[in-house]
């Protein structure tokens, strides 16, 4: 619509302004994690104590208070949030039943998701790449007569590693489903820990009685609690990924998540365990950390639970001025941009964003450390020539 008012040519014109000024403007908040010891040690200690530190003690703190039922919205209950509910008990376990269906539902949402991705555009659309797939060029998976029905891990997390199929590391079935227990383990705690009245989750109505609009609770806890969930959480790992991509800490565990570098559906879990162990108490922090309505804490965790699946689907998924697919995607194939997701915002400020954002093409290159390229870790590249592992 606005290239017909304005013209194709005029358009043209200034998004390539656009560019040339963000090419041109070197954000304050650039950084690098290289050069002296004394200098990446400090800076890593200084992230991983906010990035870790401050969610883990959060956690913490919750298990030690005591149920405080007022900070969830509940003003006239005098038990836990569980029992005000009248939700049932584990018999002998101590647990509600909630936080149990919460594990297994953890599995189901990203069982669905995956596998409603993998067939809709793997099989459904194997023949058309290039309409879908962000790396149109990596196409293995689709060519290969090695390729399976269904990319389940769990279907073949205690095979011998001969029996794995060629297209996926020898790991990667057992690793995806030790992540995927432990991030459904995360989710459950956070709601036996909700129930308890441990927590600060507000269940407070959004009406009054008359039906009028409850401004305080619309503007703290659903707004401003939703708000500041997203941005902690964001900092949270923006800077815990770039102390990831040290010499050290990438030699020891993120490699194994750059083992693919066109990732496809189930790659997403691909992490070393005590990796993405504290990564999931960043994510599911926000609760333990302010006032947040339960309404906002289900839009912050659908938004997480369906980015990440699609960060690492190769499928071009997006949403303009908030989300694409293909930011995080370029991470895996260029390593050290684009450390943040689902959102670029963290990317722009500190100067690592690649991609297109506003009309505007952000050209940051970035620069490959000698520490991504020797590892025990292969990189798989599936390429339409076939299966390229180095």
């Amino acid at each position: 619509i606005t290239a017909e008012y304005m013209g194709a040519s005029s358009l043209s014109r200034i998004r390539a302004r656009r560019t040339a000024a963000a090419a041109a403007m070197k954000s304050p908040l650039y950084f690098e994690l290289r050069g002296s010891a004394l200098k990446v040690i400090g800076l890593s200690a200084l992230f991983l104590a906010f990035s870790v530190g401050v969610p883990v003690s959060a956690f913490l703190r919750a298990v030690l208070r005591n149920p405080e039922p007022t900070l969830a919205g509940l003003d006239s209950a005098t038990v836990p949030i569980g029992e005000h509910f009248a939700l049932a008990r584990v018999p002998g376990a101590h647990v509600y039943w909630l936080s149990v269906a919460t594990f297994f539902a953890t599995h189901v949402f990203y069982y669905a998701v995956s596998t409603a991705i993998q067939f809709w555009f793997y099989r459904g659309r194997s023949a058309t790449p290039e309409l879908w797939k962000v790396q149109p060029s990596k196409t293995a998976s689709l060519r290969s007569p090695d390729r399976e029905l269904w990319w389940l891990p769990l279907r073949r997390v205690f095979a011998a590693p001969q029996f794995v199929s060629k297209l996926r590391f020898p790991l990667h079935n057992r690793l995806a489903t030790i992540n995927l227990a432990l991030s459904a383990f995360v989710a459950a705690l956070v709601v036996e820990l909700v129930l308890r009245g441990k927590t600060m989750l507000s269940f407070a109505p959004l009406t009054r009685a008359d039906g009028s609009l409850r401004v305080d609770v619309l503007l703290g806890p659903l707004l401003q609690g939703t708000f500041i969930g997203f941005v902690a959480e964001q900092a949270f790992q923006y800077y815990w990924h770039r102390v990831m991509h040290t010499p050290f800490w990438y030699k020891r565990w993120h490699k194994t998540h750059h083992a693919y570098k066109a990732p496809e559906p189930f790659d997403d879990l691909m992490i070393w365990p005590l990796e993405g162990f504290a990564y999931y108490f960043m994510l599911f922090s926000p609760p333990m950390l302010c006032p947040i309505h339960v309404s906002g804490f289900l839009v912050y965790f659908l938004v997480h639970g369906l980015s990440g699946v699609a960060d690492h689907c190769g499928v071009h998924f997006w949403i303009p001025l908030v989300y694409n697919a293909a930011d995080h995607d370029a991470h895996h194939s260029h390593f050290e941009v684009n450390y943040a997701t689902p959102f670029p915002y963290m990317d722009i400020l500190h100067g690592t964003f690649r991609g297109e954002f506003f009309g505007v093409r952000f050209e940051h290159q970035g620069k490959l450390g000698a520490h991504h390229e020797s590892s025990d870790v292969p990189k798989i590249s599936t390429s339409s020539e076939g299966l390229k592992t180095s």
